[in-house]
């Protein structure tokens, strides 16, 4: 998957404001803790700030190497993949080809930097389809360059899932946005 630029949205437009509340709360939280820079740091995320969001959301931690493990996953994740997620890596949950696809997919935000919000609809090895809104933000120690990864995850489906997913990942809808530096606020500083 590329992140073409027909696909491309001001960051404050990320979240479609037809879709659910969650995201588009989420991100204006996003909005706020960047205070002018390109990202928040993963410092700045308070969990008491988001009870609202706790179920839904996870966070990775990029490895040298460029490998991902989740640093937190909340419950909504726990019961969709039958297992506590912390300290896995992306491939310990998925198969290959879906830990691939989606590696790909987070490796372009850490290159651009970027964040970006999906509908895929993900097939498990036991077949059922797990339909899924994804909003995926970066985080950064330094406030430009990402360090984790934060995401906020609405499962669709409702079929009970159990297993890992397969490679056979259909994107229904993405949009992307770069994240840069408010200019505005650079010009205030």
């Amino acid at each position: 998957m590329e992140f073409n630029e027909e696909d491309r949205v001001p960051v404050e437009e990320l979240a479609p404001r037809d879709g659910t509340r969650l995201h588009r709360r989420f991100l204006d939280y996003w909005l706020t803790l960047r205070d002018g820079h390109a990202m928040p740091s993963y410092a700045d995320i308070d969990p008491v700030d988001f009870p609202w969001a706790l179920p839904n959301i996870f966070v990775v931690e990029v490895l040298a190497g460029g490998d991902f493990v989740y640093r937190i996953a909340g419950e909504e994740h726990t019961q969709r993949y039958r297992r506590n997620l912390k300290g896995m890596r992306l491939s310990d949950i998925m198969q290959s080809g879906a830990a691939e696809a989606i590696s790909k997919r987070w490796r372009l935000m850490l290159e651009i930097p970027a964040a970006f919000f999906i509908l895929t609809d993900h097939q498990s090895e036991q077949g059922a389809s797990v339909l899924g809104e994804r909003l995926v933000l970066p985080l950064g120690n330094d406030r430009r360059t990402p360090t984790h990864l934060i995401g906020i995850t609405n499962f669709l489906s409702t079929s009970s899932f159990a297993g890992s997913l397969t490679g056979d990942q259909k994107v229904k809808y993405f949009r992307w946005s770069r994240v840069e530096p408010d200019r505005q606020a650079a010009h205030r500083a």
